[in-house]
């Protein structure tokens, strides 16, 4: 669906970036951030419940709050 074979070649390097430098748990909208809304157009939203996960990185943010790292406090006391 996208219009030329530029936009065609902008897309797939910024897919490249995404697969290449993020931990691919953020969407790739999220994480390219502002470039993509020009490929807003062709971009496809689909439920998961639709579909079945065969190969691959399972994305969705709710389960980024799941993975959230706890924070521990630790104080180091001298005895004197």
């Amino acid at each position: 669906m996208l219009k030329t074979e530029d936009d065609r070649k902008r897309f797939l390097d910024m897919g490249d970036i995404w697969w290449w430098e993020s931990n691919r748990i953020l969407p790739i909208s999220i994480f390219i951030g502002l470039p993509m809304r020009e490929f807003r157009y062709c971009l496809r939203t689909i439920a998961r419940k639709d579909t079945e996960i065969i190969f691959g990185p399972c994305i969705s943010l709710k389960t980024i709050v799941k993975k959230r790292i706890k924070r521990r406090q630790i104080s180091l006391v001298i005895k004197a």
